[in-house]
């Protein structure tokens, strides 16, 4: 069965030394493993969008044939390593054949932004912000663990995977909520509100990951690591 797609390259595998495993992000087909000879093809690049065709079922597929569908985009290397992390996020944050149409166009546009803008902070964040949405792990910013809404009076701390609990004193990592409602509104231009949606987003991301290790964490400048992720 003959099949094609856009798609980007996430991660290469050795599948043997004359084969490799391509881990591609698609449209159509969500995450797909396609098996590539190197002695017919060369390993397209990360970061740029490619036209595939392919021939398999619902497991491994053959690549038959790529070519580009952008031209290559130049990025600096702090910026190379915001999107690799990219790359990984999609790599384990999403499951073979499970599609989401908008999640491509939503990488390229992101990419884009890295290139054409310095805020890799607040690029960082929006995409994990969207991307832990549309999977099914969103942050309820309206309601506490307990089912009561946010209240401006009291403080919480944030629970992954649970939401925010109401707490009786401020500690280190605590918000309050009018902090909440601003977070809400993606009002994390300050400094205090950055910090916060940086601790929370990838304290969601570190929970659901379970202990798997990201190669985009060692590589980031020593003001840029904040995401724990350990074994």
């Amino acid at each position: 069965m003959d099949n094609s797609c856009r798609c980007i390259l996430l991660h290469v595998r050795e599948l043997s030394e004359h084969k490799k495993i391509l881990e591609c992000f698609s449209e159509e087909f969500g995450r797909i493993g396609l098996v590539i000879s190197t002695n017919n093809h060369i390993i397209p690049d990360y970061f740029r969008l490619i036209s595939v065709e392919f021939t398999g079922g619902t497991g491994l597929k053959t690549l038959q044939s790529y070519q580009y569908e952008q031209k290559f985009i130049s990025l600096d290397a702090t910026k190379q390593v915001a999107a690799l992390y990219f790359n990984e996020l999609l790599f384990y944050l999403t499951k073979q054949n499970d599609p989401h149409e908008w999640l491509l166009p939503f990488y390229l546009v992101s990419l884009a932004k890295l290139k054409s803008e310095n805020s890799i902070e607040l690029i960082l964040r929006e995409f994990e912000y969207e991307l832990l949405s549309k999977i099914g792990f969103s942050i309820n910013f309206e309601q506490d663990v307990d089912g009561l809404p946010i209240n401006t009076d009291f403080w919480y701390r944030f629970c992954p995977l649970k939401g925010f609990e109401r707490i009786n004193q401020q500690v280190k990592y605590s918000v309050n909520g009018s902090m909440i409602f601003q977070l809400k509104q993606k009002n994390w231009q300050t400094t205090p509100n950055n910090k916060i949606i940086k601790y929370i987003l990838t304290s969601q991301i570190e929970k659901i990951l379970d202990g798997k290790i990201l190669n985009s964490k060692a590589l980031w400048p020593k003001k840029h690591t904040n995401i724990k992720v350990n074994k």
